[in-house]
């Protein structure tokens, strides 16, 4: 990579996992790209037969996450880190997004999107395939319904709104509710 940033944008589980401390978080939001559940999720949180999603950063829209400022002493070993972590396949690729802080700064910042290339890349999924898959996902860092429940809560507690999280949530609580009985409606709010 050429670029040296000094920000990255969280938008998934760097959101509250992000292995590492920043010197600096806040909520932003980057224009020109959008959340979704498009690449799957063959290990971690689900297998090759049961896979699961992960998020990834798609064309077009707007999304809300984290800007995460990494430290300047640090920022190797933190950018190793985090590339080891995000891009241990073809999944991803890295982004160069500008983040509109909540201060009002804009800031340039690394992201991950999808690569439309990968084999893993989900790009056009229905609603009920998405629902399907994120319930079914698990692995050994837990389940895709999980992954999403705690993605939400990290936006809710940042003082954001994750509503179609928390729309998606609802969605997956109903489609998994035994036939005939209650519904469930997985809990989601602040962590």
């Amino acid at each position: 990579m050429q670029w040296r940033p000094e920000w990255v944008f969280a938008y998934g589980s760097l959101m509250w996992r992000a292995d590492l401390v920043p010197l600096e978080w806040q909520l932003a939001r980057v224009h020109g790209w959008r959340r979704a559940l498009s690449v799957y999720a063959i290990g971690g949180r689900g297998s090759p037969h049961r896979p699961g999603l992960w998020f990834a950063l798609e064309p077009g829209g707007s999304v809300t996450g984290l800007a995460l400022r990494l430290h300047p002493q640090r920022l190797e070993t933190q950018l190793e880190r985090l590339w080891r972590r995000e891009m241990p396949d073809s999944a991803y690729r890295a982004v160069k997004v500008v983040c509109r802080l909540r201060d009002g700064r804009a800031v340039q910042a690394l992201a991950f999107a999808a690569n439309p290339a990968s084999h893993l890349h989900a790009p056009r999924l229905a609603p009920l395939q998405v629902n399907r898959l994120v319930l079914q996902g698990r692995g050994p860092l837990g389940t895709s319904l999980d992954y999403v429940r705690r993605t939400a809560q990290a936006l809710a507690g940042a003082g954001a709104r994750a509503g179609s999280l928390e729309r998606m949530l609802r969605q997956a609580g109903a489609f998994s509710a035994p036939a005939g009985g209650r519904r469930s409606t997985p809990r989601t709010g602040a962590a």
